[in-house]
């Protein structure tokens, strides 16, 4: 007899900051917000939230898009393209990281009208994308 279980779902996320693609994580696709805050934080992009000017994940378009209120330097995109999940993904990690102040975030960030709007249409085009590779 077979027994139902529940298995955690895997999925490709894509981590844009500031429209350019940082990477792509083999996640579970929740709490999308807190990966890319935590994600950003220990790599040093951001010192604290207030660095960020915006965060918004799309769990259907598997995207998280993110704007800081400063430029990103270009030797921080330097990580491998797809991050994985689980022990076994070989991810190295500075002890020092562990010593990092702990950052509070409660979901809270205000977002202009316009910015929302650019974050919507972005993870449209994003969908529409991933659709077309789909298709073809």
């Amino acid at each position: 007899m077979l027994k139902k279980t529940n298995v955690c779902e895997e999925a490709p996320v894509e981590l844009k900051v500031n429209r350019e693609k940082m990477v792509t994580f083999m996640c579970s696709p929740y709490d999308l917000e807190d990966l890319a805050l935590g994600h950003l934080y220990t790599r040093g992009i951001i010192k604290n939230k207030n660095e960020l000017e915006s965060i918004a994940a799309c769990k259907d378009a598997k995207l998280i898009a993110t704007y800081t209120l400063g430029e990103v330097k270009d030797d921080l995109f330097t990580i491998p393209k797809v991050v994985l999940s689980g022990c076994g993904s070989g991810a190295l990690f500075d002890e020092k990281v562990m010593e990092k102040e702990k950052i509070e975030y409660s979901n809270q960030i205000s977002l202009k009208v316009q910015r929302c709007i650019k974050i919507v249409v972005e993870c449209i085009v994003h969908q529409l994308e991933m659709q077309m590779v789909k298709l073809s």
